[in-house]
Order: structure tokens, then C-alpha cells, then sequence
């Protein structure tokens, strides 16, 4: 895979900040999160909450027009399908 932008900061056209993301290749148009599962993990109620904001998060830097493409810790001993998604993402982005 290519190197990626670390920590890279999404922006609306008109320049407002959507949320800072993991992993970013511009040129493709696609941008990786890499998340630990403890934030999923809190208390009865909080971790709802924490993935309903993730969510909204996500379809915000969605709707910037770029690809998205998760992995966790297990994804690492079998980085090939990081790479599969990476690539059918970028198969589905729109830059050439």
C-alpha cells in the first residue's frame, strides 16, 4: 500500500473541519480509520452513544466524497484484507 497522510484534518469545500481522520491518500480519495475496540466497551448506555457519533462522523466524511475503510488490532495479523479493502475503495472513488 502506499504511505498514507497521518492524522490528516477533513474540510468541507468551504473550509469547515469535519474530523480529523487515522490514515489519508489523497490521491485516491480515501481515508483509513484504525480503532482499538475498548471505546466500544464503556457502560450500558455510553457505548450506544459513542458508536452512534462515529457513525454520524463517518457519513460526514462521506459526504466530502471520500472512501472510507476501517481495521482493528485482529486485522494486522492478516493485513491482506486491509489491502482489499483499501483497494476496492479505491475502485470505488471517484478520482482517477
Amino acid at each position: 500500500m502506499p504511505a498514507p497522510d497521518l492524522q490528516y484534518e477533513v474540510r468541507t469545500d468551504g473550509g469547515a473541519f469535519v474530523g480529523r481522520v487515522d490514515f489519508f491518500w489523497e490521491r485516491w480519495g480515501v481515508v483509513g480509520e484504525f480503532d482499538g475496540m475498548g471505546k466500544y466497551r464503556f457502560g450500558s448506555g455510553q457505548s450506544g452513544d459513542i458508536v452512534a457519533k462515529e457513525k454520524l462522523r463517518e457519513d460526514a466524511i462521506r459526504d466530502t466524497g471520500l472512501e472510507v475503510i476501517r481495521w482493528v488490532w485482529a486485522d494486522l495479523g492478516r493485513f491482506d484484507v486491509v489491502k482489499a479493502r483499501f483497494e476496492r475503495a479505491c475502485a470505488r472513488s471517484r478520482r482517477p
